[in-house]
């Protein structure tokens, strides 16, 4: 894992130190910049990150340093596979936010933004240069409103690539384009068929149906799409705004933050310094219930397995603790309530997402087809 982290830092700082030292009259920010990238090539991760940040020190004003660290941190929380990944995670969204404030055009800040969104990590759509070549010709001709055109070459790249929806919602924007809304969903339902784990897919269907004020259908559309790829954020977006018109009623939101983790790579605990003692003692039961769950003594098992298992174990404990309602951490107290509700399996899905939990929940999804539907109506917490 770390190795190939490296590698990925690697080609960052060769691409981004240019890119820095021509826009940052600090020399001090140059050098340590060029520092960074020499500490990458050498698979010092942690030097690099410490000379990224004296670079930030240095030169507070410029927004590169900032977005090459997040940049790092995104890489990390991509290819980590213990527990830790969360505190990249955590730490990416936190600087390249500080990176878009100073600077809005930094060309990093939209594309880790779209990253840490879910995205890179999508179900990939069937394909190939041939059927690429006649969307892309569908979609110029589309684009100056030559729909009738711009079909038969959408009709081409679907029988080149028969799994591919994208032709599928191409055809359905120009039936929507021109007012022909009924085509459009039936278009977008063909599109949901062909690739149900696309969320996009499902995106567009919600769409058409909210603009005919078909706002059941719509939520509904849109808890498929949340389902099909739990970390991405415009499905998110949509689900929120249709239950508050469908339900307007309050409801809640929630980012799964896990504060105490166990690495076992690295068999180190994390602890957020200055907790209070509620809160440190029952993220300190949860690494210890991790570090246990990962001995690899046990017998091999998923990671999502694993993450279930862990907070199956702790949460009893944490619960009988005699403090236990003076903990103020907000993952542990949603954590709490989801395995008091019986929904910790569905809540670890939904908000801990990880593509290597896919097996577990496409058989969980297909055993309990109704268990997200009735997740979100029982107690209405969002991402």
């Amino acid at each position: 894992m770390l190795r190939n982290s490296a590698l990925l830092l690697v080609a960052l700082l060769g691409q981004a130190v240019p890119a820095l030292a021509s826009q940052s009259a600090n020399p001090n920010v140059v050098a340590l910049t060029k520092q960074a990238q020499a500490q990458g090539k050498a698979g010092d991760i942690a030097g690099a990150e410490r000379s990224l940040k004296a670079a930030i020190a240095a030169d507070p004003t410029t927004s590169h340093a900032l977005s090459m660290l997040a940049r790092m941190h995104l890489l990390l929380w991509q290819q980590d596979d213990s527990h830790l990944a969360w505190h990249h995670r955590a730490a990416a969204l936190e600087l390249i936010g500080r990176a878009q404030q100073l600077d809005r055009k930094d060309p990093q800040v939209d594309d880790i933004l779209e990253q840490l969104s879910g995205k890179f990590d999508r179900q990939q759509h069937e394909t190939n240069t041939a059927a690429e070549d006649e969307l892309s010709a569908g979609d110029r001709e589309a684009e100056t409103g030559k729909c009738e055109l711009a079909q038969v070459h959408y009709e081409k790249a679907l029988k080149l690539a028969p799994r591919n929806a994208d032709a599928l919602i191409a055809m359905g924007e120009c039936q929507e384009a021109h007012g022909s809304m009924v085509q459009a969903i039936e278009l977008y339902r063909k599109a949901t068929a062909l690739e149900p784990l696309q969320p996009g897919t499902w995106r567009a269907l919600s769409g058409s149906l909210g603009l005919q004020k078909r706002y059941d259908e719509a939520r509904i559309a849109a808890l498929h799409a949340v389902a099909a790829m739990p970390s991405d954020s415009d499905s998110w977006n949509i689900l929120r705004v249709l239950t508050r018109i469908v339900q307007p009623a309050s409801i809640d939101t929630f980012a799964y933050k896990p504060m105490g983790s166990y690495s076992r790579s690295k068999d180190t605990t994390i602890v957020e310094k200055g907790m209070p003692i509620p809160d440190f003692k029952a993220w300190m039961f949860f690494a210890t219930s991790q570090a246990e769950e990962m001995d690899p003594k046990k017998p091999a098992r998923s990671p999502f397995a694993v993450e279930l298992a862990a907070w199956e174990r702790v949460l009893p404990t944490i619960a009988a603790m005699g403090d236990a309602d003076q903990i103020k951490d907000e993952t542990m107290r949603k954590m709490l309530m989801f395995h008091k509700a019986g929904q910790l399996k569905a809540a670890l899905f939904l908000f801990a997402w990880r593509e290597s939990y896919r097996p577990e929940f496409e058989a969980w999804k297909k055993a309990n087809p109704e268990a997200i539907g009735r997740f979100f109506n029982t107690l209405r917490v969002f991402a």
